[in-house]
């Protein structure tokens, strides 16, 4: 077999017709007849056929440039052939299309775990995430664009290592994944968002969202650095939390994406114009409920923690109570002094606003009633995509008074973890669970050395 670097010679003469190896095939001589170009005085001028020009091109009857692979090929991403002179036999010199794989920027192959991966998020993973009406338009553009298959392989390997924690290949080709995802992603957001690519960005976005919700790397390095030198702070922690740190990204990438498909007919437009908040608010106030019945509640605590400075003497704390936990569903208003309005209180109230929402499923999920059961399940795709959205809607100065600690944030943090903790139970939301456990445990610790564990709602509010 001749060598790529070798270029290919004219045939000449009788030869044999050699392809991978199997037996020979007798081929005619390709140039029997030899035509005299020269021009003859007067006449048309001749054409020159392409004797070196590649079979794909002869197939196709256009005219080849002769190079390997030549233009045509690589046009179409296709393999370039050529026939090479060897002796008495022509062998073939073939180029290899440009992978488009996720790992061809290396020159890695798909192995068949990837294969595995693909397969498990097309038969039994992709049923299971928010959005249903876009997945069967992402799954062929994985073949075209990288970063779409690799954003795809890499939640799928995030997936199958929850459900087999027995066997690391998932979990390290998890992490070797989010590592290429991310670059990948990177790279084509610093790009100019264009019409044509903007569906594909808003895929994954969403893919990368639900990455950041399932990843808990972060968890285990932070409880391993407290074991073995209790120097890991909450807010070190919180800093390494992808989906504190990228959620503000993919909601600015979004909200781009959206802005040029406005006025289309694309699903991805419908998908994010739905807001699940005002079915879960229709529902609530069906039930004779106030679904801002929480807001004063958590507006309280953000005054208090705001305006009196934290204790840490342990007799004080010992007496301190959250002066609102009796009064959270007092419809009057505020007792405090209201400041003026300023961004990071505005920010606040946005989120305690979603955050009443699912604190009224979460009271409604104690109930015993059949008719409020219902309910729950009717709701719970829009629930799952209230919580998966939850943290795109952190506004800059609340995701930076988390990252600084401060304890009315955290409050608040602790509040969603546990509601996602309670409500989100079923098979398809395995990419909250863990995360809600862990991180809920870790922030009411926090808040109970500052002496404010009281003023975390308990589970039947």
């Amino acid at each position: 077999m001749a060598s790529m670097e070798d270029p290919p010679d004219a045939p000449q003469g009788p030869f044999l017709f050699v392809v991978n190896g199997e037996a020979p095939v007798a081929a005619a001589n390709p140039n029997p007849h030899p035509v005299d170009h020269e021009r003859k005085p007067g006449g048309k001028r001749p054409h020159v056929k392409s004797r070196r020009g590649c079979l794909v091109c002869k197939r196709r009857r256009v005219k080849c440039d002769e190079r390997f692979p030549c233009s045509n090929c690589l046009k179409r991403n296709e393999r370039c052939i050529h026939l090479q002179n060897r002796g008495n036999e022509l062998s073939t010199y073939v180029s290899r299309p440009q992978l488009t794989s996720p790992l061809a920027a290396d020159n890695s192959t798909i192995n068949l775990l990837h294969l595995e991966l693909f397969s498990h998020f097309q038969r039994d993973l992709v049923d299971s995430l928010a959005f249903p009406e876009i997945w069967e338009l992402v799954l062929p553009w994985s073949f075209q664009e990288p970063y779409v298959m690799c954003a795809i392989l890499c939640l799928a390997a995030t997936h199958l290592s929850t459900l087999r924690p027995d066997a690391p290949r998932y979990s390290d080709t998890a992490v070797q994944l989010l590592s290429k995802s991310a670059s990948l992603f990177s790279e084509k957001v610093s790009c100019a968002v264009t019409a044509h690519d903007g569906e594909a960005l808003i895929a994954v976005s969403i893919l990368m969202h639900y990455i950041s919700w399932s990843n808990t790397e972060f968890i285990e390095k932070h409880q391993r650095l407290l074991y073995q030198n209790g120097n890991s702070t909450l807010a070190t922690f919180l800093s390494n939390d992808p989906l504190l740190q990228l959620s503000f990204g993919v909601r600015g990438i979004l909200y781009e994406a959206f802005h040029i498909l406005s006025g289309s007919d694309s699903v991805f437009l419908a998908t994010g114009l739905y807001t699940p908040r005002y079915a879960i608010k229709e529902a609530i106030l069906q039930q004779g409920e106030d679904p801002w019945r929480f807001v004063n509640y958590f507006m309280d605590i953000y005054n208090h923690c705001r305006c009196q400075p934290l204790v840490h003497d342990d007799q004080d704390m010992r007496a301190f109570t959250c002066p609102y936990a009796n009064r959270y569903n007092d419809e009057a208003a505020l007792v405090t002094e209201q400041p003026s309005i300023d961004p990071q209180r505005a920010a606040f109230e946005g989120i305690a606003k979603r955050l009443s929402l699912l604190f009224c499923l979460v009271a409604m999920s104690n109930s015993t009633s059949q008719s409020v059961t219902q309910v729950l399940i009717r709701l719970q795709p829009d629930t799952e995509r209230l919580f998966f959205s939850f943290p795109i809607h952190y506004s800059g100065a609340f995701r930076e008074s988390a990252l600084r600690g401060d304890s009315e944030a955290l409050i608040l943090l602790c509040h969603f973890y546990r509601a996602a903790r309670i409500l989100l139970t079923s098979r398809g939301t395995w990419w909250a669970q863990q995360r809600s456990r862990i991180i809920e445990s870790l922030i009411l610790q926090e808040l109970t050395t500052r002496g404010l564990g009281a003023c975390v709602l308990s589970e039947r509010p």
